[in-house]
C-alpha cells in the first residue's frame, strides 16, 4: 500500500511548509493523481486524514482530481485522451 508513504510525505511537505511560512492552519488540499499512478483515492484520502492528526493540517479535507492519460503527438501536436 504504497498510499501511506504518498499521504506520509504530502502531509510531512506541508507540515514543513506551515513552519517555514507561519501558516496557522491548511483546510483543504488538492492533488492531482495521473491515471497511470495506480493509485487508489480512497486509500489516500483514510492514509491522510490518520496521518494530519495532531499536526497544522488536522481536519484538513483532501481533495483529489483524477487526470485520465493523454497522449500528443510529436510530429504533428495533435492531442488525444482515453475514452472513459
Amino acid at each position: 500500500m504504497h498510499e501511506l508513504s504518498l499521504a506520509d510525505a504530502i502531509v510531512s511537505a506541508l507540515v514543513k511548509k506551515c513552519e517555514e511560512e507561519g501558516w496557522g492552519a491548511v483546510r483543504v488540499v488538492n492533488l492531482r493523481v495521473g491515471a497511470l499512478r495506480q493509485v487508489f483515492p480512497e486509500m489516500l484520502r483514510f492514509a491522510f486524514e490518520t496521518l494530519v492528526k495532531d499536526t497544522p493540517l488536522s481536519g484538513a479535507a483532501l481533495e483529489i482530481e483524477e487526470v485520465p492519460l493523454s497522449w500528443r503527438c510529436g510530429e504533428c501536436g495533435s492531442v488525444w485522451a482515453e475514452e472513459t
